[in-house]
Order: structure tokens, then C-alpha cells, then sequence
């Protein structure tokens, strides 16, 4: 549902005029006759959409909005980075200890194979910077 999205991507421009556009339209619809209900009913509905995401524009861009939701992101993104700093700590224990390396060459530049002989596993390749086989 768009209300759930950011406010940041609202278009204020283009909310407007599809505001005017179902107001203008809900008139028209009552305008005609006989009288159109079902186009009366589909911009109303259309109107009250435009209309809260209006307000949504409004209150990002000119009550301060945008300053609370830089502050939740800066607040959310700092706790995500330590939370994410403990798990990298724990993950790399354990590739200097070696478990969990699956049978990876780490140091040579992620090819499976071991370290001493300098040679890759089976069916795979190592590559130099310049794609060429080495």
C-alpha cells in the first residue's frame, strides 16, 4: 500500500493535479445525466487518496517530517551496525580458525583447493586480475 512507503518519493506536483482531476471529475459526474454514481464513487475514493497523500507530502516536507525520519533512520542504522559489527566479529573467528571455511582458500583468492599446493580443486579455475588463467 503506498501509505506504508516513504513520504520522500510523494510527488507534490503530480498529487495536486490528480486531486483537482477527481474533484473536477466527481462534478462532472454529478453533472451529467443521467447521473454517473459508479464515476462519482471511483473518484471519491481517488480524491481521499490524493488528499492523504497530500497531507503525507506536507507533513515530509514542510512540519518536519523528514528531520524525525532522518533521525529514526540514523537511530535504526546505528543499532543495525552493531548488531551486524557482532555478528561479523563472530564470523571472523571462525574463518581464522579455519572451521566453517568449507574447504576454502581464502588467501588464495577464494578458489577451493589447498593452501600448500598452490593448486585449485577440481573444475575450477583461478583467475588473475587481467581474466587470464594462471
Amino acid at each position: 500500500m503506498d501509505t506504508k512507503k516513504d513520504a520522500e518519493i510523494i510527488s507534490g506536483p503530480m498529487t495536486g493535479a490528480l486531486t483537482l482531476y477527481s474533484a473536477t471529475f466527481m462534478r462532472y459526474a454529478m453533472a451529467v445525466q443521467p447521473k454517473n454514481y459508479l464515476l462519482f464513487a471511483c473518484h471519491f475514493v481517488n480524491f481521499g487518496a490524493q488528499l492523504t497523500q497530500g497531507y503525507r507530502f506536507i507533513q515530509y516536507h514542510n512540519l518536519g517530517g523528514k528531520e524525525k525520519a532522518l533521525e529514526e533512520r540514523a537511530r535504526l542504522g546505528l543499532g543495525k551496525a552493531k548488531a551486524e559489527g557482532e555478528d561479523l566479529e563472530g564470523i571472523g573467528a571462525t574463518l581464522k580458525n579455519g572451521s566453517g571455511a568449507g574447504g576454502m582458500d581464502w588467501a588464495g583468492a577464494g578458489v577451493r583447493g589447498s593452501p600448500e599446493s598452490g593448486k585449485p580443486a577440481h573444475g575450477t579455475q583461478r583467475v588473475t586480475d587481467a581474466g587470464k588463467d594462471v
